[in-house]
């Protein structure tokens, strides 16, 4: 849908039209962006964006995401996604209001994204930070780098 608009950004910011493949599937169709791209390991960089808490299966996702189709030599995982608070109390309201955020939205704020990529045993870097500037609620968010 917004696939024109991702290609003129990456023009307009300097990108051979050859170095980035925008592919018409979604993340949880491992096997399909294999096979679209001509085999495993092929991708430099997967970049998600409030795209992991909306799949059907998240942690499977993750996994053949980053094991399947990121280069084992320095691929890396770039991610800002919703995740479950380590707060207790945040978290009760997370899975207070996920179905109903799921059922308007589409997502779930109540998953452990953060962790699930952080339980991959392939990283050599991990960095993970909050988003700056934004308040500890019931929204909250991880941005994440993560390195083969």
């Amino acid at each position: 849908m917004f696939h024109h608009k991702i290609r003129e950004a990456a023009r307009a910011a300097g990108f051979r039209p050859s170095a980035v493949d925008i592919l018409g599937c979604g993340a949880e169709q491992t096997d399909e962006i294999i096979r679209l791209l001509g085999g495993p390991h092929r991708v430099d960089t997967v970049v998600s964006i409030l795209t992991l808490c909306g799949v059907p299966d998240a942690k499977g996702t993750i996994e053949r995401l980053c094991t399947g189709v990121l280069s084992p030599q320095g691929g890396q995982l770039l991610f800002y996604e919703h995740v479950l608070c380590d707060d207790r109390d945040h978290a009760f309201w997370q899975r207070f209001w996920t179905p109903l955020w799921q059922s308007v939205v589409g997502c779930r704020l109540d998953r452990p994204t953060h962790k699930w990529v952080d339980q991959l045993d392939v990283w050599t870097t991990r960095e993970l930070s909050t988003k700056p500037g934004e308040p500890f609620n019931h929204h909250w968010h991880q941005v994440g780098r993560y390195v083969r």
